[in-house]
């Protein structure tokens, strides 16, 4: 039985090509995921930033709803004590 020699890899030039390129190709797909990592990373803190900021305009908005009807009940109680001091002193 002949014993088969294992072909040989390459000079120590397509050595150091090929593990340049294993490399580049570690340090690519690296990069790629840093760079989804923050976006997904700035995409959520905008997404918080807008819930933050619409939250803060609802309680704007209810405060101010809330402060129209204390201000109509004061004005509607003011007109009836009025009228009513008018329908006495009529009387």
């Amino acid at each position: 039985m002949a014993v088969k020699k294992a072909p040989p890899f390459g000079t120590a030039l397509e050595i150091f090509w090929a593990n340049r390129n294993i490399k580049n190709l570690i340090i690519k797909k690296s990069l790629i995921r840093v760079l989804k990592f923050l976006i997904i990373l700035v995409v959520l803190s905008v997404e918080h930033q807008i819930k933050k900021e619409t939250m803060i305009f609802k309680k704007k908005h209810h405060q101010h709803q809330q402060h129209g009807i204390l201000e109509d009940r004061r004005v509607r109680s003011e007109i009836k004590s009025a009228w009513m001091s008018d329908g006495v002193n009529d009387e």
